[in-house]
C-alpha cells in the first residue's frame, strides 16, 4: 500500500541536513539516506501490490544492483526519458 505521508520534494529545497553529494535518487527516512538501488528497493516496498513481485530482483548483491541502476540511468534516453524528465 502506498503511504499517504510520502512527500516528494526537490533536493535543493531539502534543508534538514546535508545530503550525500551523489547524482542519484535519494530516499530519506528520518536521518537515514538511501541511494541508488537501495532507495529503489525501499520505495518498492511501499508501492502497490502489483509491483511487489519485482522485489525478488533485490535479492541480488547491492554492487550488482547499483551497476544496473547506473546503466539504466546512463541510458535513460534509450528508455524514452529526457534529462529534463528526471528533474523534479
Amino acid at each position: 500500500m502506498v503511504s499517504s505521508d510520502l512527500h516528494i520534494i526537490p533536493e535543493t529545497s531539502f534543508t534538514e541536513f546535508p545530503l550525500p553529494a551523489i547524482d542519484s535518487i535519494k530516499w530519506v527516512v528520518g536521518r537515514d539516506v538511501y541511494v541508488k538501488s537501495d532507495a529503489i528497493s525501499r520505495i518498492l516496498a511501499h508501492s502497490h501490490w502489483y509491483f511487489q513481485p519485482l522485489r525478488i530482483v533485490f535479492l541480488l548483491p547491492s554492487f550488482i544492483l547499483d551497476k544496473g541502476y547506473d546503466w539504466v540511468a546512463k541510458n535513460r534516453l534509450f528508455w524514452g526519458k529526457s534529462v529534463d524528465d528526471c528533474a523534479i
